[in-house]
């Protein structure tokens, strides 16, 4: 099939996030840019100084999620050089002291508990940074796909403290190795000022200026590791040193798990940020190449610089020893490059201030997970979030610049118990619930800062105060031991990490499974409902259908057009009621070459679809055909006429001179028990005709749908003719198509005659019977042109929002609409009987003064409507014959009260409920002309369970009635 805007749906799920049901090439989404809608965000107060902040190249991104469109195919192997650059720092020597400091353990077993328990924290990381490039969303943001708004809060919190503790770590080592270089000379709050200032700068100004940083931070102070490592080794390591002083048996191996949990939480401490930095990688990176880059850019340089620190407590030589005990690591590391006198001073300022390249990335994210604490704070630009995080770490670190050992080897190890059930949590959703086929099957990536349709979050939550609970029996602080951490040697062994990861990773599936059952699975038990009382299926089946069936006849010629799948699978939707004649002209007089509609149709001997592909001549030559048989023709006649057809449809753009005869001129291509015939557009959806067509109305030659409106004529887009030859010799009264000679010198139609010539000669024939259906019954109304109000299309039905509608009683405007489960649809009746209902006979009134007509005014035909008479939203029938007398024309005019709404209600909040009016089909005229969303709809055909949510011009969304999310979305114009 040739499809201008045809693209695989595969590789576009591929973009989005590895796979959802469907993605859209929309969308990327179309948006503001962050930098104009912060701007905008502040108006005149702080607009002008946005700007140029901006204007400068300072970041407005933050927590927003990243589209595709907004990414950018390079620099893959930051995932590498970042995580080298911000841990090959002064800040990692630290944790490699502890081993003998805190622990006693010698160096040999300091070396196998760092690459051991560092692989494992790596691991875990790298994990977490895969997902940066799948979904486009900060870390902080991708948790509230496991634990929903709230766990994502949570989370943030105790994100904002893991960071702010590590930047008071980085301060106070920073600075106590600045007033090392002379003592006496520089205070150390001012080291830690100058840290501090060092470190805003970059994350300041944004992504991009940190990668730039961290590309090539690593290079200097490699090399000064190097020297250190040089160094350190002419003094004299002395490996065995510490093997007096080891411990033995079990209490040994507490000292390892307490150690081994520190280099683990100094690994893991970063998978809470590691998404934060590849969001803007394009989403179809492979992520096993994002998983080896984190993996080795942690694991190489903090193994190393750690074994490192560990190496150089192994020097015993007296003047290290009192270095050490004096100054600290700070000092430690003086006393080591001091034999290169001045250029050794001048490594340690520069070693010092590695630790910016560090606390760089604590500072960045730290902005980022302020903001995610919620819609209002995200609206707050990122780079102030920056600025107050540096301020609560540097009073901080001032307060603390005298305790830093204490508060390194706590924190890190408190660290390691959050992050390790966390990582947990997010991988076990990932693996198990958003895997392929998997409960979800996915991500809505667009559902990120929608509270409504992210899960609850009380499985996360729930999991995390477990692994809270795992680690609280399983740690061994000085300031608490837990009763399982306890029982390990005379000191006690640290299992905090380890409880707080098992006790989480056993209860999250389950607490998840039965999440989703409840709130996303299953349809919410209704407000008045008992607790015996049996809960819907979320999709209704669509009754057996016993009334008659319907051929619905369309003519095309032209291009493929993005409504048509939604077109085609209503029609499939009705197989058991309608069939579809699909008849296609093609350019060529002689030889046709028709599109391949298949991929909507299904197989042939399976659907109710019919294609027929027409040259232009023998398009034409049926029409003749019907004609010249009413007409005699000669045989000279039927050339002559045939001639004149395919010279006048030149002017016949829309296919409509003889729309009228349709079902006449196909009649060959109909079904034998077909009733009703019917024109039609391309642009409707059809409801469930079985439930909502007017079965009873077997009195009339004509049905048309309407809308409330003064005007009366046929429906381009829909209308239905009653199958039989008395019918079929009204309409044949037409006096333009009386004869030949009528036809050669009378009938020059004008443009959409079904709406104007046509329409007058049924409307004004007394001898046709017709009703025109009411807008409440069939078409949606103009109240789903409101940007809250919505149209619902699926293969149950179409429905809309209740009118008359008051915006302020509305739901949240799209895209915060939220999910509904679609009722099942309701039998429709033609007409009731009640003391409510008024009925009585109107004139009809030949021409026109309105200046909006689209057709000459002589075609027009209308009636004065008293609006007074009835309720605005009540039912307005008009018809001629039938139960009721007319006037003079014998038209008449029957008002019933508006048909009962039914109850929509929300996934996920059970006195969330929302009124809706079941409709034969939706129609979209407005939107194919002038929604920009239109031409982004999927090609994939919409699904038994999932329902299509128009937006008038401002967008559509794909709801799956499942699992109540969205599949699928795109953004118009913006909403008044």
């Amino acid at each position: 099939m040739n499809h201008p805007r045809q693209r695989s749906l595969d590789d576009l799920d591929e973009k989005e996030k590895g796979y959802t049901t469907h993605t859209s090439s929309a969308p990327y989404i179309e948006e503001i840019t962050p930098d104009a809608a912060i701007v905008q965000r502040f108006g005149n107060f702080g607009g002008g100084f946005m700007g140029k902040i901006f204007a400068a190249g300072v970041e407005a991104r933050g927590v927003e999620r990243v589209p595709e469109n907004d990414r950018e195919n390079k620099n893959s192997w930051n995932n590498l050089l970042m995580w080298w650059s911000v841990n090959t720092v002064l800040t990692t020597i630290p944790i490699g002291v502890l081993a003998q400091e805190f622990f006693t353990l010698t160096f040999a077993h300091a070396v196998a508990v760092t690459m051991c328990f560092g692989a494992l924290g790596a691991v875990a990381t790298a994990f977490i940074a895969t997902l940066g490039p799948q979904t486009g969303c900060r870390t902080m943001i991708i948790a509230r796909f496991s634990s929903g708004y709230a766990g994502g809060l949570i989370f943030s919190i105790l994100n904002i403290l893991t960071q702010l503790g590590f930047s008071v770590v980085c301060l106070i080592l920073g600075g106590q190795t600045l007033a090392a270089v002379n003592p006496g000379t520089l205070p150390l709050v001012v080291g830690v000022i100058i840290i501090a200032v060092g470190s805003l700068i970059p994350c300041f100004i944004g992504y991009q200026f940190v990668h730039k940083y961290e590309r090539y931070a690593w290079i200097i102070t490699g090399i000064i590791m190097l020297f250190l490592w040089g160094l350190g080794g002419h003094a004299g390591f002395d490996l065995d040193a510490q093997k007096p002083l080891e411990a033995t048996g079990a209490t040994l191996a507490g000292n390892v798990l307490s150690f081994g949990g520190i280099v683990f939480s100094s690994f893991v401490g970063w998978a809470p940020v590691a998404a934060d930095y590849n969001v803007r990688l394009p989403a179809n990176t492979p992520p096993m190449r994002v998983f080896l880059l984190t993996f080795f850019g942690l694991w190489i340089p903090i193994c190393f610089v750690t074994i490192l620190g560990a190496a150089l407590m192994t020097i015993s030589d007296p003047d290290y020893v009192d270095a050490f005990t004096n100054g600290g690591t700070g000092g430690l590391i003086a006393q080591v490059l001091s034999p290169w006198h001045g250029f050794g001073k001048f490594l340690l300022v520069l070693l010092a201030l590695s630790c910016v390249q560090n606390n760089i990335v604590n500072t960045y994210s730290a902005g980022l997970s302020m903001q995610a604490l919620g819609r209002p704070l995200a609206k707050i630009p990122r780079f102030i979030w920056t600025v107050l995080a540096f301020l609560i770490y540097t009073i901080a670190g001032v307060a603390g610049r005298e305790h830093f050992s204490e508060i390194l080897s706590n924190f890190l190890a408190i660290l390691g118990y959050w992050a390790a059930f966390f990582i947990v949590i997010v991988a076990e959703e990932h693996f198990i619930f958003r895997r392929p086929n998997g409960q979800l099957g996915g991500y809505n990536l667009d559902d990120y800062d929608s509270p409504s349709r992210l899960p609850i979050g009380i499985a996360g939550i729930a999991a995390g105060c477990i692994g809270v609970a795992g680690a609280v029996v399983g740690m061994d602080e000085v300031w608490y031991i837990g009763p399982i951490g306890g029982k390990i040697g005379d000191f006690g062994g640290d299992l905090g990490f380890e409880l707080a990861a098992i006790f989480a990773g056993i209860c999250f599936p389950v607490f998840r499974y039965i999440e989703i059952r409840l709130t996303e699975q299953l349809p919410l038990v209704p407000q008045n409902a008992t607790s015996d009382a049996p809960i819907p299926h979320p999709i209704p089946p669509i009754p057996h259908p016993t009334g008659p069936r319907i051929s619905v006849i369309v003519v095309w010629a032209g291009p493929y057009q993005p409504y048509f799948n939604n077109f085609f699978t209503s029609f499939r939707a009705n197989s058991d009621t309608v069939e579809l004649i699909w008849v296609e002209v093609a350019d060529s007089d002689d030889t046709p070459n028709c599109l391949d509609i298949s991929p909507w149709t299904g197989p042939s001997e399976e659907s109710n679809i019919k294609a027929v592909c027409l040259s232009r001549r023998d398009y034409w030559a049926l029409h003749r055909d019907y004609f010249c048989s009413r007409w005699d023709c000669t045989e000279a006649g039927s050339r002559l006429v045939l001639r004149t057809m395919m010279n006048r449809s030149q002017g016949d753009s829309c296919n409509s001179w003889f729309r009228l005869y349709r079902g006449y001129v196909f009649r060959h291509l109909i079904a034998p028990s077909v009733k009703w015939w019917g024109w039609a557009d391309a642009d409707i959806f059809l409801g469930n005709f079985q439930t909502q067509f007017p079965w009873a109305a077997t009195e009339y030659d004509v049905l048309i749908p309407s809308t409330p409106d003064p005007l009366l004529y046929l429906r381009g887009h829909l209308a239905f003719f009653r199958m039989g030859p008395d019918t079929e010799a009204r309409m044949n009264e037409f006096g333009n198509l009386a004869n030949m000679n009528a036809y050669l010198g009378n009938h020059q139609p004008f443009f959409g005659s079904e709406e104007s010539e046509f329409s007058s000669f049924v409307i004004r024939s007394p001898s046709i019977t017709f009703l025109m259906l009411p807008y409440a019954m069939v078409e949606l109304g103009f109240e789903s042109m409101l940007p809250n109000t919505a149209k619902f299309c699926s293969s149950r039905g179409v429905f809309t929002i209740q009118s008359p509608v008051i915006r302020e009683d509305l739901p949240a405007a799209f895209p915060d609409f939220p999910v509904l489960t679609i009722p099942e649809t309701t039998s429709q009746s033609l007409f009731t009987d009640g003391n409510d209902t008024l009925t009585y006979p109107i004139e009809l009134i030949e021409g026109t003064d309105r200046t909006d007509l689209w057709f000459p005014k002589e075609y027009a035909t209308r009636y004065n409507v008293d609006w007074g008479n009835a309720p605005h939203g009540a039912m307005r029938y008009i018809g001629r014959g039938g139960p009721f007398a007319g006037g003079e024309h014998g038209v008449w005019e029957h008002i019933e009260p508006r048909k009962p709404k039914v109850v929509a209600r929300a996934w996920h909040d059970p006195y969330f409920e929302v009124g809706l009016y079941e409709g034969l089909y939706a129609h979209f005229f407005v939107e194919k002309r002038s929604a920009s969303w239109m031409k982004d709809l999927p090609l994939e055909p919409l699904k038994d369970y999932e329902t299509l949510v128009t937006y008038f011009k401002y967008g559509a969304e794909i709801w799956d009635q499942r699992t109540g999310r969205v599949v699928w979305r795109t953004v118009g114009e913006p909403q008044p």
